[in-house]
């Protein structure tokens, strides 16, 4: 090992933040060896909306299901850099600080499968080990191009026991395969603004996220 520990970070919008989000990753930690994984909440994500919810909301509600969980804690840094959210930027700053450290960036099947259209993608794994997600999706056909550079990536970096990525700094990519359950934000935010909220759907929703969060939510009229 590299004599230090590990850095592992999931970011996102957090918006809210579910166990969709947090329990695979947290499998994909215990698959590597490592303990500790940083929430990393996007200060203005490139590709997604945050809905008007303030930047202080995504926040509490991370820091809220960070202290539900010892094994995670809230990662800031990317707040503190500036608009847009880049992985690249981040990862960057996060290297400078710390350059021969593990950095392991967790990612989910479907970001895998949009990286071709992030910022400098091509320079992630100069910086970070990426671990993705694994999880069956139907009909998940992508452009042949898209196909072509990941798979080109898989050939050139793939690595089959997710401990190795503890050895070098960057460099490494594995598939996490997890149970992971799916819900997208978007779904919990409606329903949030569904009518029944009181009856059956706060059922649905509890399954997803933690009474602290819906509670935050429901204080703050976060998606009414």
């Amino acid at each position: 090992m590299s004599g230090r520990h590990p850095i592992a970070l999931l970011g996102g919008t957090f918006n809210p933040p579910h166990k969709g989000h947090v329990e695979p990753a947290l499998q994909a930690i215990s698959q590597i060896g490592i303990d500790q994984l940083g929430l990393m909440p996007c200060k203005l994500p490139p590709h997604k909306s945050t809905e008007g919810i303030a930047e202080k909301h995504r926040v509490n509600m991370v820091k809220l299901v960070c202290a539900h969980h010892s094994q995670l804690y809230p990662e800031l840094v990317e707040l503190s850099l500036g608009t847009p959210s880049y992985t690249s930027k981040t990862l960057r700053h996060l290297r400078k600080d710390s350059p021969t450290q593990p950095i392991i960036f967790i990612m989910g099947e479907d970001s895998w499968h949009s990286l071709p259209q992030w910022n400098d993608w091509r320079e992630l794994l100069k910086l970070a080990h990426l671990v993705v997600v694994k999880r069956d999706v139907a009909g998940d056909e992508k452009p042949a191009g898209l196909q072509k550079d990941l798979q080109l990536l898989i050939e050139q970096h793939e690595v089959d026991s997710a401990r190795a990525l503890t050895f070098c700094p960057a460099g490494g990519l594995y598939f996490a395969h997890t149970s992971l359950k799916t819900v997208s934000s978007t779904q919990l935010r409606e329903m949030f603004r569904s009518p029944d909220m009181a009856s059956n759907q706060i059922e649905r929703v509890a399954d997803w996220l933690l009474p602290s969060v819906i509670d935050y939510i429901q204080q703050h009229r976060l998606y009414a």
